[in-house]
């Protein structure tokens, strides 16, 4: 059928189609793996996400439901501090000052007793300071049940996604959601190659179904006078009624040869059915 060249040029077209197929299924592969990855990694991102972390405030909170839990004992034991220092009648304050005031009184007296007199000032300044603080901090504490299950809450939800990533730290967490990220920012989406791929493969596919027409068409066309030389050959080899008989099956999908299934089908007597000739050689 004088198809040798036309052949050849379909069988490698066809094995760069094949190429490129297997090309796509593994782009496609590729792409729904790496959806899957990012679905996970958005996932566990959006969970960092809604937590909000804050540098620092893991510290803080803790410290926070130190002061807010022990509340009471503070407050109690800072106004005591704060009245023993300075409220009541007989107060250490109150009796310091009147000991500093018999001080300065003979500091004429003794060289050494003026450098005393301004020790003892500077103490009695610093308690008198130490007592506004007390007073201060006594007045700012008050018990706040519902400030403690909020702080305790926010804790909890620390605490849960360090236990969750296996971290210690609040640094760590923080470290942990940059890098996941990092890594989400980093798939890129292969749609664009897999959709310009599959664009490819379907001029390729009518390029070569169009030569694997122009195959058959050729094949057909000689299939009679092939037949008829064959059977002369066979009345030489005195098989009068032996015949060949070439079967072309149209396929639906492309194969190295075209779209046609070519069987050599033979009877080697009169009446014989026709079987495939690699059955009756």
């Amino acid at each position: 059928a004088n198809n040798r060249d036309l052949l050849k040029t379909f069988a490698n077209k066809f094995k760069i189609f094949q190429a490129d197929k297997r090309k796509l299924e593994r782009l496609k592969e590729q792409n729904n793996t790496a959806a899957r990855e990012m679905d996970f990694l958005a996932f566990q991102l959006n969970e960092f996400n809604e937590a909000e972390l804050i540098a620092g405030e893991q510290t803080e909170l803790e410290e926070s439901l130190g002061r807010l839990t022990n509340a009471e004992d503070i407050k109690k034991i800072m106004g005591s501090a704060y009245s023993m220092l300075s409220e009541e009648e007989r107060s250490i304050l109150n009796q310091m000052e009147e000991l500093g005031h018999a001080i300065s009184g003979i500091t004429n007296v003794h060289p050494d007793l003026e450098k005393l007199s301004d020790r003892y000032q500077g103490i009695l300044i610093e308690l008198q300071d130490l007592a506004l603080e007390f007073e201060k901090v006594a007045e700012e504490t008050e018990y706040d049940g519902e400030k403690i299950l909020e702080v305790q809450a926010r804790l909890d939800l620390i605490y849960k996604l360090q236990t969750k990533h296996n971290v210690n730290t609040l640094e760590e967490l923080l470290e942990l959601q940059e890098q996941l990220q990092n890594r989400l920012n980093a798939f890129g989406d292969l749609s664009s190659e897999i959709e310009t791929l599959e664009a490819k493969l379907i001029h390729q596919e009518e390029a070569l179904r169009s030569k694997a027409t122009k195959l058959s068409k050729r094949r057909k066309g000689v299939v009679a006078g092939f037949e008829k030389k064959v059977h002369a050959m066979l009345k030489q080899l005195s098989m009068e009624h032996a015949q060949l008989r070439v079967d072309i099956k149209p396929l639906e999908a492309l194969n190295a040869t075209g779209l046609d299934e070519v069987n050599f089908l033979f009877a080697p007597n009169k009446g014989s059915q026709f079987l495939p000739i690699r059955k009756v050689a």
